[in-house]
């Protein structure tokens, strides 16, 4: 099919009576206007199509959500990457022409409410005039100041022309390997943006349906590996013009008109769907969480002189959930933003509540942007997710995914109150990224991200029943971790020797989180290779701060690698091999494995160099428990022991089960077990003491500033910021508020 590129503004004497006239800016203003006032999106007040004839209407919104998903099927093969062909880390949508998302594929779903923040830079910068939007226009960027997360994420868009003006666009996004950054597609390492690597603003890349030349050669000057970054430009724009092409079909199947308000009919109808189901489910009320993560950059006093040495980062959420039927995240009290990677922008916390607004509340299969007209935020400046000016580095989309876990604790515990039990469960998932970088023989440069531990992570447990191990990803509908020979090719010169769930690593309780996984590698003949890692948690805390009545929260990630080995001697005498974190523990023990150096890593890593011989084992993606552990049934301890899922260590010391072996088998001894549950319980209540008794001694803790100093530096730092100071003093009773 040829098309002919014409230039076009928005403007046009002739138009449909359901879109406001003008220029993009404008039709913008009046969407805001109309949606504001009616509090209706676009003052939709009637469902006229789908009331009128609800078959043809579901006809028409069943046409344009098959596009999308066969655009994101067919498109992913034009990529390299295992992210973007195995793990499915992309996903399509088709925007009304103010940029609000009507339609979306499944895939990374959790970016589906800040793709109209780009279409409104656009227009506010005036892209009509100069760049010009003309049919056959292809827009790119991936700048968190503008609305995105972080460098990694890269939007396309593509405008849609019906008779001479924008009738919507189309957007694909994906996860890509690399950056151009010290690490990867992230890193843990920039105290400002200068060091984040490619970032770009919205800018157009190409014209007349062909990427600029220029464009691709940007990819292959500033990244690593760039043949995966330039494919996955192409695919996403190969799946943008297969929703283009067929859009037009359906414009000539039900007409403009009909089109165009059927795009905001689905955002509206949405918007009905999510307020019926708040309304409907949970409990109104204030629901708290924190999370922490130390960040430590002590072991690079030289590269990053002005970066805070070590320091304590705080999440503090609040959701609110009001008897309208809207959701409200409020983070006062967040650190401030600092000069370290895990910043970020308004849009990452927007993008991050999308995941809560849609597993829980949008409950059809038309997901859109008014699924969000029944959320609002509270993100002070200041704080680490609003910084107040264009220079902090927001390389690392890392501590603010707490969030998700977060809103989903408040949820769950809603539902569980209204009496949703089924509905009740965790979502604290803690992902992990290994990355590398390096160079080969001849001197050419690559770069490489194994996101197998972000791809496909443990569902944590409800108020029911355990969680499961790789079963899903929040942000994600189709999740999958990748198949390891697609991972071997991407990440040149590592090799799996493990690919395991890990005995014990999990969130403990009445009902067990799903066990996380550990995939271990060795390396073998590298010319230079340096890897690292990044996540949301490290070892050194929990995901977030308390699980979900009396059960553990998901454990952080930790990396171990081991340096100077003789894997080459035993692979080559055909001898076992350590495949997992306890394995090469036990392998040392007992002298199996020799090794110069080993390194247990409780957070983020400078990029390790690693040689011929050397293994790096990573664990993530564990989940969080529901419940007091001892409360569990003693058959369920018992199954879980004799399946490896958790060790007689963990069973007598978190579960009080008490077992012994019989004809090879672990049995549980059930008096022996309930004198000890007892006898923990018992310990229990000698050393608890009553709430008032702990506020006041705490209290003169706080009167005192009796902290160590990372925790001082956090309160001082979150007082600094507006709305925290009166209720903190109001809590502990200080005078001088």
């Amino acid at each position: 099919m040829a098309y002919k590129a014409r230039a076009s503004r928005v403007r046009k004497e002739k138009r449909s009576p359901f879109s406001a006239p003008g220029t993009l800016q404008e039709m913008i203003r009046a969407r805001d206007d109309l949606t504001r006032r009616t509090g209706h999106y676009c003052g939709i007040e009637r469902l006229d199509l789908k009331e009128s004839d609800p078959l043809k209407f579901e006809r028409y919104a069943a046409s344009i959500l098959a596009t999308l998903i066969a655009a994101r099927e067919t498109s992913k093969y034009v990529a390299a990457s295992p992210g973007a062909r195995e793990l499915g880390e992309l996903v399509f949508t088709l925007l009304t022409p103010e940029g609000d998302p009507a339609v979306m594929s499944y895939g990374l779903a959790i970016h589906l409410s800040v793709k109209n923040f780009f279409i409104r830079a656009m227009a506010e910068r005036d892209f009509e005039t100069n760049p010009g939007i003309r049919e056959g226009d292809i827009f790119a960027s991936n700048d968190p100041l503008v609305g995105g997360t972080h460098a990694a994420d890269v939007f396309t868009f593509l405008p849609i022309f019906h008779e001479g003006r924008i009738i919507a666009w189309a957007s694909g996004l994906n996860h890509i390997t690399d950056v151009g950054v010290w690490g990867g597609s992230m890193t843990a390492y920039s105290p400002d943006t200068f060091s984040d690597g490619f970032l770009f603003p919205p800018m157009k890349v190409g014209e007349n349906y062909q990427y600029y030349s220029w464009w691709l050669h940007m990819w292959q000057r500033r990244t690593r590996g760039s043949t995966y970054q330039v494919l996955d430009e192409k695919m996403r724009l190969a799946g943008c013009l297969m929703i283009q092409r067929r859009v037009q079909d359906i414009i000539e199947e039900f007409g403009g008109e009909y089109f165009e308000r059927g795009l905001r009919e689905t955002i509206e109808e949405a918007r009905r769907v999510v307020q019926r189901a708040v309304k409907t489910m949970t409990v109104p009320g204030r629901y708290r969480t924190q999370s922490f993560r130390p960040i430590d950059y002590r072991q690079t006093p030289l590269l990053l002189p002005y970066a805070p040495k070590y320091t304590l980062m705080h999440t503090a959420v609040e959701n609110r959930i009001t008897p309208e039927g809207k959701v409200v995240l409020d983070v006062t009290g967040t650190s401030r933003t600092g000069f370290h990677s895990f910043n970020t922008y308004f849009g990452a916390p927007i993008a991050l509540s999308a995941v809560l607004m849609m597993n829980h509340f949008s409950h059809q299969t038309r997901v859109n942007s008014g699924m969000m007209l029944q959320f609002d935020a509270v993100v002070p400046k200041g704080c680490y997710m609003n910084p107040g000016h264009p220079d902090a580095s927001t390389s690392t989309f890392a501590h603010v995914t707490t969030i998700i876990a977060s809103q989903n604790q408040s949820v769950a515990r809603s539902f569980f109150a209204r009496g949703y039990v089924e509905e009740a469960g965790g979502a604290d998932g803690t992902w992990a990224l290994m990355q590398g970088m390096g160079t080969f023989a001849n001197g050419v440069g690559f770069g490489f991200g194994n996101m197998e531990l972000l791809g496909v992570l443990s569902s944590g447990a409800f108020a029911y029943k355990d969680g499961e191990t790789a079963l899903w990803a929040p942000y994600n509908q189709k999740c999958d971790m990748g198949n390891a020979e697609e991972w071997e090719y991407a990440c040149p010169t590592l090799y799996y020797i493990g690919r395991r769930s890990l005995t014990d690593y999990c969130g403990h309780g009445k009902w067990r989180g799903g066990l996380g996984r550990n995939p271990t590698w060795v390396i073998l003949d590298p010319h230079f290779l340096a890897m690292n890692r990044v996540g949301p948690n490290p070892a050194a805390t929990t995901h977030v701060s308390l699980g979900i009545s009396g059960g553990y929260p998901a454990p952080g990630t930790i990396d171990v690698t081991v340096h100077g080995t003789n894997m080459r001697e035993r692979i080559a005498r055909g001898e076992p091999y350590p495949r997992d974190i306890i394995e090469i523990e036990q392998f040392l023990a007992d002298g199996r494995l020799q090794a110069r150096e080993v390194k247990v890593w409780r957070g983020e890593t400078p990029p390790i160099e690693m040689k011929d011989g050397d293994l790096f084992s990573q664990a993530g993606a564990a989940s969080g428990g529901w419940g007091d552990p001892i409360e569990r049934e003693v058959a369920l301890v018992e199954n879980d022991v004799r399946r490896a899922y958790v060790s007689p260590k963990a069973a007598l010391e978190v579960y009080g089960v008490i077992l012994r072996r019989e004809n090879g088998e672990w049995v549980a001894d059930a008096a022996a077990t309930e004198e000890e549950r007892r006898a923990i319980r018992r310990r229990r209540r000698e050393r608890s003491i009553p709430f008032q008794q702990w506020w006041e001694k705490e209290r003169v803790r706080v009167q005192n500033r009796d902290f160590i100093d990372v925790v001082k530096a956090r309160h001082e730092e979150a007082l600094s910021l507006d709305g925290h100071k009166d209720e903190f003093a109001g809590f502990w009773q200080l005078d001088g508020r």
